[in-house]
């Protein structure tokens, strides 16, 4: 059996939350964004309640409203890290979006509607993820593409350990049903997406395991198309980014950000 992170909160670390001032501005702001904050702040996010599959109801620019299929609480705590917390440094001027781990779209989503002149370009290996993230992603056909794939340094096959929720299946876990994928080389992927669509503003990777494996294997010409790179995890190659001339912060959600000096 899988055992999955748990992220129930015990009556001591919600006390403990309110003495910390950065849960006050994610408070103000979750009251902003969510259009029933009650059931997804409160009893979903916080609690860990609630029954799935369900709709997260958001407020985002340039829309009336935005739904979200969710289908497990970890899809909460999706929702919760880039749409209140902004763990991805969206800034709303770019034109080319790359998302690596596009999951069941919640990040896309926060950047079609942060970033309006954006095309979002998301690859997913998963089916279940997919499917769900094309229904999540049925307004904005017209400026996204979603890949059914997983991203290597090779064009071939490759095999993750799965669990249930997708949320944590990749190369890198220990347990988990195995399961065979087609992926694309991250190489050829970047430079077919430089041709057709222009410089690439900002690159999101969350790949479960496999971050440093790809950002290794990326090629100098492939650094020098992106501006801003935000990746997931702990295991990437600083070295290497730095001398492709990338400076390097850290969000408090954990999420690693690399930006160039001469593009901000």
């Amino acid at each position: 059996m899988t055992v999955l992170p748990s992220y129930r909160r015990s009556p001591r670390q919600i006390l403990r939350a309110f003495t910390d001032p950065l849960h006050y501005r994610s408070l103000l702001r979750a009251c902003v964004v969510y259009r029933q904050p009650l059931d997804l702040l409160v009893r979903r996010y916080v609690c860990g309640g609630g029954a799935y599959p369900a709709v997260a109801r958001l407020r985002a620019p340039g829309v009336t409203s935005l739904d979200i299929e969710i289908r497990s609480h970890y899809d909460v705590l999706t929702v919760q890290e880039i749409f209140v917390w902004r763990c991805y440094p969206c800034t709303g001027q770019e034109r080319v979006i790359v998302d690596l781990g596009a999951n069941i779209g919640v990040s896309m989503l926060y950047f079609l509607t942060h970033a309006p002149l954006a095309h979002v370009i998301g690859i997913e290996p998963m089916n279940g993820n997919a499917q769900s993230a094309r229904r999540n992603l049925s307004e904005f056909t017209a400026r996204s593409t979603l890949t059914e794939a997983a991203v290597m340094h090779y064009d071939g096959d490759v095999t993750f350990l799965t669990e249930p929720t997708g949320r944590y299946s990749g190369v890198a876990r220990r347990e988990g049903t195995p399961m065979t994928y087609h992926c694309v080389d991250i190489n050829r992927l970047l430079d077919e997406t430089a041709q057709r669509h222009g410089r690439i503003d900002l690159m999101k990777i969350d790949i479960e395991g496999a971050e440093g494996l790809v950002l290794s294997a990326m090629t100098d010409e492939a650094y020098s198309s992106i501006d801003r790179i935000a990746v997931e995890g702990d295991d990437f190659p600083l070295q290497r980014l730095a001398a492709a001339g990338f400076q390097h912060t850290v969000h408090r959600s954990g999420v690693h950000w690399f930006h160039r000096a001469d593009a901000d």
